[in-house]
């Protein structure tokens, strides 16, 4: 603490770290007692850069809150340096972003709640992060934009669901879904990429058709209403485990009550896509196929696929070795693949 000058932070900050100097120490030499490498000069560091500015930020509007949130934040930082998510060789890059960008943006909720704001939103973005394909600094801009208009820590966290599910985290996708039509439509209709003025009701028919087909955007829900869709494929997910992938070998598909499932022969997962992403979900057997119904997709040995009164050959799905459709989504695999061809009507 000795270490941070006070030509280094503000007047306001060094009050209250003189203030909390006591507790603050010992919270400091507790860690470094249980064997965590924190170290110190980025802490002091990271302490006068990035949380001086947010804790000057809230003095400006809650004066009597900065205290509490200088020893919420202290700690918070501390606990993240000790689990290597924040400062030299983070694993984490990106939780450094929402301290430095987003929680000034929602500095009015870190005021009144610091340690489940800070917390929430560190613990969104680590797990963004951690799933592959996902974009969590698209969630960290779009967060930014948001958090100043949320009442609330409940209102703020209900808009992050929405917004990890655009960005990547497929399976948020329902619950997602039923968060937006809880909100208020100048809120919702925003989150969703739409005009701020967005009708309620149009609100209400787009969500209706982002629930019935999984590959559209709200963007296309609202504006291709008319249009006829045609077979595409949409997705082609997994590889090789030798190559980064997940598969050791050719993997096979089914499906069980509407979800799909794929196996190497190995091992087993849950498929998971949409729009935004996909997710290869492990699972602990692999499931058996229910019978298809009448009206699913057939795919022919040329890679002809006929789906309802549409038709489309792709050449390089011939001689498929599985297929199996959810009633939205078309799985495919082939016997010399390591990947999975998703198709769909859009």
């Amino acid at each position: 603490m000795n270490a941070i000058t006070e030509s280094r932070i503000s007047h306001v900050f060094a009050e209250a770290l003189q203030a909390e100097r006591e507790s603050l120490n010992a919270r400091f030499a507790e860690h470094r007692v249980a064997g965590h490498q924190v170290d110190a000069n980025a802490f002091l560091d990271h302490l006068a850069t990035t949380v001086d500015p947010l804790v000057c930020r809230i003095a400006e509007t809650l004066p009597e809150r900065v205290r509490t949130v200088v020893t919420e934040l202290y700690s918070t930082s501390l606990e993240l340096f000790s689990a290597s998510l924040l400062g030299p060789g983070a694993k984490v890059t990106e939780i450094a972003d929402v301290w430095q960008r987003l929680l000034p943006a929602a500095a009015q909720l870190v005021a009144r709640d610091p340690a489940r704001v800070v917390g929430c939103l560190c613990n969104a973005v680590y797990n963004i992060a951690s799933q592959p394909k996902t974009r969590s600094r698209e969630w960290i801009d779009r967060m930014m934009g948001i958090a100043p208009k949320c009442k609330d820590t409940a209102l703020l966290l209900e808009c992050g669901r929405v917004l990890a599910w655009q960005a990547g985290m497929v399976q948020y996708r329902s619950a997602a879904l039923e968060t937006a039509r809880r909100l208020r439509a100048e809120l919702a209709a925003p989150l969703l990429k739409l005009p701020r003025d967005t009708p309620a009701d149009i609100l209400s028919n787009v969500l209706d058709r982002l629930v019935s087909n999984p590959w559209l955007t709200p963007e296309a829900a609202m504006s291709s209403g008319g249009d006829s869709p045609s077979v595409r494929i949409v997705r082609k997910l997994g590889a090789f485990r030798g190559f980064g992938g997940l598969f050791l070998e050719p993997p096979r598909v089914s499906c069980v009550n509407h979800h799909l499932f794929v196996s190497d022969g190995h091992a087993h997962w849950e498929l998971l896509a949409d729009a935004y992403g996909e997710l290869l979900q492990r699972t602990a057997t692999m499931k058996t196929s229910s019978d298809p119904s009448k009206a699913s997709p057939k795919i022919h040995v040329s890679g002809k696929v006929e789906w309802d009164s549409r038709s489309a050959t792709f050449s390089e799905l011939a001689s498929a070795s599985s297929s199996v459709c959810d009633g939205t989504t078309l799985a495919v695999t082939l016997p010399t693949s390591h990947h999975v061809y998703l198709l769909a009507l859009v």
